[in-house]
């Protein structure tokens, strides 16, 4: 037994917390490392497809892992050449619409020139300048009369001759310059370091190696060398990388391993794939679409747009911001910009609701909030890079969370299944008094499901959970009255036939059944939701109320004879009640036919169908489900005894005539 499952449940909260907070330390102290193999992880998952078609047809391991890899490597840098270069032709040809930009400018500042943000600029300048304290200045007077101060000379200078020729030619030297530069000129200072640069440097110099600029795009080259040789590595010792996992977690987790291994590498290679065809469709659309419109360099945007739409939510419209300001630069008026703004929206508009839907549909294993949060914390955690990886780690966490205990929180609050069954959710709005939520809920379901499955698989199991904490006294008298007739109202609005079905229901002619409550109101709900469902046998159920005594309701169906009568009975609390019902019937001769329906699954987990039967009861039924064939074969019945009766009824009239 895994020792972790006995722990006490604030122990596990408290270890769950503490492991959170721990890896988030870890993974932003540790980003510089972890960051290259998370990359290069990512990208072994999106090539190991393709070493595996070149493997299965015949080629070497090694082989096909360095022609992917060098084939891949040999595209990327293809397409950051092109866009590097059409890049620098398009600086280089800036210039040339100093005209058309300077024109954009003036017809936006008229464009907003009178209007309200002109007139709260001017209001902000105007009390910016009575607000403004004045400056003071120094008149030319003072400036003429402040003295100079005389520069003392030494006190251990040595007296000098005034006759004498050189110290004539110094005085006359000292006179002629300036303060400043004969102390510079006094004493002589080292080179500075600005000077010693000017010297010619290696491309392995010093001064070369500090710019920030070259110093970036070495590390950049750094750590693509090193995602391109983990990625090698990967794809060539794969099997063996698998091995050492499991061999980790341990011959008892050894089918736990396997199945987490085989799930997140499915999804995320999945993931993968479908994101890069719709990205390469998307950096398609937009290079054709900004050639058709007369954009520059329409490839160049193209490729780049396709290439930023990996990163997620930000990424698309960062794509659009330059060919749009391209456009604004280069075209003579405002149409083709709106065109290329509207290109865009129309673009994610369609692989938002129907590329992505279609091509991931809930594969990916997140849910929405799941994914906006992963993107979150990712981002804060690595930066930029973090988007990228944001939904591949996110669900290598989702995975993790349904094997293995400790981490199952990540698969409730980002998996894209439900943390909590509808019945669940239904039974909290209720408790929260929220009947419109309520009535969404059941018409939502009833979309695809029949009343019968709406009743069994949603309101049934909510009255049962609406019991059971009463029971245990979670909720009192009252709420258990204010969520009942919530349910009541929903029932009548939504599950209720229309008034012409209705009519037909209550038709005479239809057989007649009869469901009468235990001994509790939620039992009363159920049969009327019972009577709403079978509307469409057209089959009308009288049910009688917990309120009435027992006694009446025996002398209720006595005097009516039904065909079949349903006893409502919902645990917890309701076995004696049913019973005593039962025998009473049964005593009493009142039916044909009775039949026990204990709703849902016990309180108890005991079968007590054995115990019913031997009070009395024909049939012992969980589920309305279970219940309609029954009412049909009591429907069938009465149809054939209605039949019978007209000709055995000729038969004795002929008898009494021959007879006469």
């Amino acid at each position: 037994m895994n020792p972790y499952l006995a722990w006490p449940r604030s122990a596990k909260v408290a270890a769950v917390l503490f492991m959170v907070i721990a890896s988030g330390f870890l993974l932003i102290a540790a980003k510089d490392i972890l960051i290259p193999i998370a990359l290069a992880v990512l990208i072994a998952f999106s090539l190991h497809p393709l070493v595996k078609r070149l493997i299965r047809a015949g080629v070497n391991r090694i082989v096909a892992v360095v022609l992917v890899v060098g084939l891949s490597t040999f595209a990327v840098g293809g397409i950051g050449f092109v866009v590097s270069s059409q890049l620098k032709a398009f600086a280089d040809e800036l210039p040339a619409h100093e005209a058309n930009i300077v024109a954009k400018v003036r017809s936006v500042k008229a464009m907003f020139k009178g209007g309200t943000l002109d007139r709260l600029t001017n209001l902000i300048n105007r009390v910016n300048k009575r607000t403004a304290a004045p400056s003071h200045t120094s008149t030319p007077t003072e400036a003429t009369t402040t003295p100079a101060v005389p520069v003392p000379t030494p006190a251990t200078s040595p007296p000098e001759d005034p006759g004498d020729p050189a110290v004539a030619t110094a005085a006359l030297a000292e006179s002629t310059t300036p303060a400043g530069e004969h102390s510079q000129a006094a004493e002589p200072h080292p080179p500075t370091a600005a000077e010693v640069s000017n010297e010619p440097t290696s491309i392995f110099g010093t001064s070369l190696m500090t710019n920030p600029i070259v110093s970036s795009v070495i590390e950049a080259l750094a750590t693509a060398g090193i995602v391109i040789l983990l990625v090698t590595f990967f794809l060539i010792q794969q099997a063996d990388i698998r091995d050492r996992i499991v061999s980790v977690a341990g011959r008892g987790a050894l089918a736990t391993t396997t199945k987490a291994l085989e799930e997140a590498g499915a999804r995320i290679s999945r993931y993968l794939l479908m994101l890069f065809v719709v990205n390469s469709t998307y950096g398609f659309a937009v290079a054709l679409g900004l050639w058709l419109m007369g954009v520059p360099y329409a490839i160049m945007w193209g490729l780049a747009a396709g290439v930023i739409r990996y990163v997620p939510y930000i990424g698309p419209w960062i794509g659009a911001l330059a060919p749009i300001s391209v456009s604004l630069v280069t075209s003579p008026g405002w149409t083709q910009p709106l065109m290329v703004l509207g290109l865009f929206v129309l673009l994610e508009l369609f692989s938002n609701n129907i590329m992505e839907p279609i091509l991931y549909g809930r594969g990916v294993g997140l849910s929405e909030i799941g994914v906006i949060l992963s993107a979150v914390i990712w981002a804060w955690l690595w930066g930029p890079i973090g988007l990228v990886l944001a939904t591949p780690m996110t669900v290598c966490l989702v995975v993790l969370g349904r094997y293995v205990p400790g981490l199952r929180i990540f698969d409730h609050l980002l998996g894209d299944q439900a943390a909590v069954s509808p019945f669940v959710r239904l039974y909290q709005r209720l408790l929260a008094k929220d009947a419109e939520d309520v009535e969404e809920m059941v018409k939502f379901y009833l979309k695809d499901h029949s009343r019968g499955e709406t009743a069994d698989d949603l309101i049934v199991p909510a009255m049962e959970l609406i019991r059971q904490d009463l029971a245990h006294d979670q909720i009192d008298d009252g709420d258990s009255e204010r969520m009942n007739a919530i349910l009541r109202d929903v029932i009548e609005e939504r599950m209720s036939s229309p008034p012409a079905a209705a009519e037909a229901a209550a038709d005479e002619a239809t057989p007649l059944v009869i469901g009468v409550a235990a001994h509790a109101d939620e039992e009363t709900i159920l049969l009327e939701l019972l009577n709403a469902a079978c509307q469409e046998q057209s089959c009308r159920i009288e049910v009688l109320s917990s309120g009435l005594l027992q006694s009446e309701r025996v002398a209720r169906i006595v005097e009516q004879s039904p065909e079949l009568v349903v006893v409502s009975s919902l645990p917890p609390g309701d076995l004696p009640h049913a019973r005593q019902l039962c025998k009473r019937l049964k005593a009493a001769a009142a039916t044909r036919r009775i039949v026990v329906a204990r709703w849902g699954k016990a309180a108890d987990g005991v079968d007590r169908t054995q115990s019913l039967q031997a009070a009395g009861a024909d049939e012992v039924v969980t589920t309305i489900s279970e219940l309609e064939p029954i009412i049909k074969t009591a429907f069938h019945m009465r149809q054939a005894s209605k039949a019978t009766a007209p000709a055995s009824s000729a038969i004795s009239a002929g008898a009494k005539v021959q007879a006469g």
